[in-house]
């Protein structure tokens, strides 16, 4: 997924940034040895907590993919590509994204339209 940074941030030695994708707005943990820049377009994966998996819930197709900053979280819409140990969420056409949803409290199917939400700590931004 490719991010353009528009802002970086260091709160206690971890470097949080902000920035746009072609489906909303994100920020997370910057990890990369690498200083981000702003300004600059990086290809990105995403990571994310084991806690995130406590609050997915399935919207049924009333959202479309995608992501927005909430406050102190993003918010995340997806749908469930594939199922293989994992989960395959797409968030647009460049944007397949890997979760383990294990401590999900619902029956997730292929196909269907997610949402979830993570804290910006919970969030791991990967360059590549």
């Amino acid at each position: 997924m490719l991010f353009n940074i528009f802002k970086v941030e260091t709160k206690a030695d971890i470097i949080y940034v902000s920035g746009n994708t072609y489906t909303g707005c994100l920020k997370g943990m910057w990890k990369s040895k690498t200083a981000p820049e702003t300004g600059v377009k990086y290809n990105i994966e995403l990571s994310f907590a084991d806690t995130v998996g406590k609050n997915v819930y399935i919207n049924n197709g009333i959202l479309k993919p995608g992501m927005d900053i909430d406050g102190g979280r993003v918010i995340f819409n997806g749908v469930c590509e594939d199922i293989d140990e994992t989960y395959f969420i797409r968030f647009s056409a460049d944007a397949l994204e890997m979760i383990d949803l294990e401590n999900a409290d619902i029956n997730i199917q292929k196909g269907d339209m997610l949402t979830f939400s993570a804290a910006f700590d919970e969030i791991g931004i990967y360059p590549y």
